[in-house]
């Protein structure tokens, strides 16, 4: 699923609002040690949420955490399409 954040605010409480459903690394990593210690392989649908360099500009993050992170990051997906076979 895509979203487009149409503001800042409205950005936050969508987030806030999907955030109970979100499966954090802390949920997963037992599971994940059971399965390397040779426990039955995992049957289980986990939720998790990814942002784009836009979405956290439209958030409203600072510049200067925006400006942090990697070239191609901050390029966007459509910008690095073709180089990364997408």
């Amino acid at each position: 699923m895509f979203v487009t954040i149409s503001s800042a605010g409205a950005g936050r409480a969508w987030i806030s609002a999907v955030t109970p459903g979100v499966t954090s690394s802390a949920d997963i990593e037992p599971v994940r040690s059971r399965f390397r210690a040779g426990g039955e392989v995992p049957n289980a649908t986990w939720v998790n949420v990814a942002l784009s360099h836009t979405g956290l500009a439209a958030l409203d993050r600072p510049d200067d955490e925006l400006r942090a992170f990697p070239r191609a990051f901050r390029a966007g997906m459509a910008a690095r399409a073709q180089r990364v076979g997408d």
